[in-house]
């Protein structure tokens, strides 16, 4: 299987070691994409590994991602690339896709030529859920499967496991639809679950007073800082909320 990697930051360098685990000799190709120019040599995680130093447009994405097919799995890790593009380019070459999160283009959210509402989150999801519509039946497409939601979601599902053999016994069987899932932490009696983190990263430099440090992807949370502000309810529930209440 050949895998191509967009973006080449903490995330990336955490994970080529864990597909060399994973998959070993399966990789025939591994390509990471990342604007900023890499030494190949100092990452011999997987071989071979090539390092494309070119930034992802939406003038040059199809181009750059031309050998995108059914032997192929595209995980984006990027910033400022367009999440709703790249998985429909999948779909159409009939590529695997995964991704941590829906981005836009760069200067997306900042655009003011473009109406506030559509620079939500809440767009982006709904313009996510209309493509998925449209593709159903087409290769696999993971979304939004980062941190929380994605890592925490696997935690959760095997702290469920553990606490239901804990509690009644050795148990085979692993729930495999969402009604399973959610019938599983009804069984248990879990009405709610708090995820909770805790930064043990000590830089160097003392943080001064008044000094805000970002421990975050530096480009993300300034993109994301720039979004419209989001509160209240879904259209659909704005919806059935007018109708019980007219007034």
């Amino acid at each position: 299987m050949k895998f191509i990697i967009i973006g080449y930051g903490a995330t990336a360098t955490a994970l080529l070691p864990i597909l060399s685990d994973e998959f070993g000799d399966q990789i025939s190709s591994l390509t990471v994409i990342d604007p900023l120019p890499k030494d190949g040599n100092s990452h011999p995680t997987v071989s071979p590994t090539t390092f494309v130093c070119t930034r992802l447009t939406i003038e040059n994405y199809k181009d750059i991602l031309i050998d995108l097919d059914e032997n192929t799995f595209l995980i984006n890790l990027s910033v400022d690339v367009s999440s709703l593009d790249l998985v429909a380019y999948c779909q159409e070459r009939g590529a695997k896709y995964l991704d941590t999160c829906i981005e836009p283009w760069a200067g997306y959210y900042t655009n003011n030529t473009i109406d506030l509402k559509y620079r939500t989150n809440y767009h982006l999801r709904e313009s996510m859920l209309a493509l998925k519509r449209e593709c159903k039946g087409g290769p696999t497409a993971v979304i939004a499967h980062g941190a929380n939601p994605g890592l925490a979601s696997h935690f959760v599902k095997q702290a469920l496991l553990h606490l239901r053999h804990d509690l009644y016994g050795a148990n085979d069987h692993v729930p495999t639809t969402r009604q399973e899932w959610a019938q599983l932490a009804c069984d248990l009696h879990i009405k709610t679950i708090h995820i909770a983190e805790h930064d043990t990263q000590i830089a160097k430099t003392p943080k001064t007073i008044g000094e805000f440090i970002n421990t975050w992807s530096v480009d993300g949370f300034i993109a994301e800082g720039c979004q419209p502000s989001e509160l209240g309810w879904g259209t659909h529930e704005l919806k059935r909320k007018r109708s019980m209440n007219p007034t």
